[in-house]
C-alpha cells in the first residue's frame, strides 16, 4: 500500500509517523506545498491520499490559492480522468476541506472528511491494510 500525506505541519508529520508505525507502515510520503504533491503524484500511484487544505503555515486560505489542497484537487481533476485512490481530507478549514470534495467527488475511490484524525482509534479506523 502507498500513502501520500499533504500536510505542512511539523507536528502532524510526527503524529502521522507515530500512526502509520504503530500500524506497520513504511510505505508512505509527506509532501508540503500543493507544487510539492502534484510531482509526487505526477511519477507515482497512491492507494490512499491525505489532504490538507491550508498550506505554508497560512490558515483559512481561500479555496482558489493554488498552494492549497484545493489547488492539487483541481490539478487532478484536470490532468487525470480517475485516480483509483481512497481521499482522507484531514484539514481544520471546513470550507477548503468541503471544496476540495467537491471537487473530487467521483473522480477517486472514496473521499471521506476527518478534522483531526490524530486518536490511534480514529486513526486505525480511517486507514486500514
Amino acid at each position: 500500500m502507498r500513502i501520500l500525506i499533504l500536510e505542512d505541519d511539523g507536528n502532524r508529520h510526527k503524529e502521522f509517523k507515530a500512526r502509520f508505525l504503530e500500524m506497520g507502515f513504511h510505505n508512505y510520503d509527506i509532501v508540503v506545498s500543493a507544487n510539492q504533491c502534484i510531482e509526487y503524484l505526477k511519477s507515482t500511484n497512491y492507494d490512499i491520499i491525505f489532504f490538507d487544505h491550508d498550506l505554508g503555515g497560512e490558515v483559512y486560505v481561500d479555496t482558489r490559492n493554488e498552494n492549497t489542497g484545493s489547488g492539487v484537487a483541481r490539478w487532478m481533476v484536470e490532468n487525470e480522468n480517475n485516480f483509483q485512490a481512497d481521499v482522507i481530507v484531514h484539514s481544520f478549514n471546513p470550507n477548503g476541506a468541503q471544496n476540495i470534495i467537491n471537487i473530487l467527488s467521483g473522480k477517486v475511490r472514496t473521499i471521506q472528511y476527518v478534522p483531526g484524525l490524530w486518536g490511534k482509534e480514529k486513526f486505525h479506523s480511517y486507514v486500514k491494510k
